[in-house]
């Protein structure tokens, strides 16, 4: 399971600022990504790169421990859930749209199967 903590602030860069020099060394980072998430590589521009990373670090851990499903989830404590269409967009790529607090299918393959979504923690946390 890959968490990945969110108040207001972006995914970072989207895919084509993120490759906006377009080194080899990034190139083959992002074949690698695709290759691990099983998505083509050039439909995805305007996505943010951490979903992709995120997700992947989340198969890779899976497989080290042989499990048979990983699971990437976004965990909001904004208020407006900031960033949600960024999400919602990326897991479109998977021919999902869940919605807050849904978890989704996003990859399934007889060896491991791929989950995300979002879920809101509590904002009195951010209070401690």
């Amino acid at each position: 399971m890959a968490v990945e903590g969110k108040v207001s602030e972006s995914f970072g860069p989207t895919l084509a600022e993120w490759d906006r020099d377009g080194s080899a060394g990034r190139r083959r980072r992002w074949s690698f990504l695709c290759g691990e998430l099983g998505v083509g590589e050039s439909q995805l521009g305007e996505l943010r790169y951490q979903l992709f990373h995120r997700a992947a670090s989340a198969l890779i851990a899976a497989r080290q421990v042989r499990a048979r499903l990983a699971l990437v989830v976004v965990h909001s404590f904004s208020d407006r859930d900031a960033g949600f269409d960024d999400f919602r967009n990326w897991t479109s790529i998977f021919g999902q749209k869940p919605n807050v607090g849904e978890i989704a299918v996003l990859r399934s393959h007889p060896d491991l199967t791929l989950y995300g979504g979002w879920v809101r923690g509590d904002p009195k946390f951010l209070a401690m």
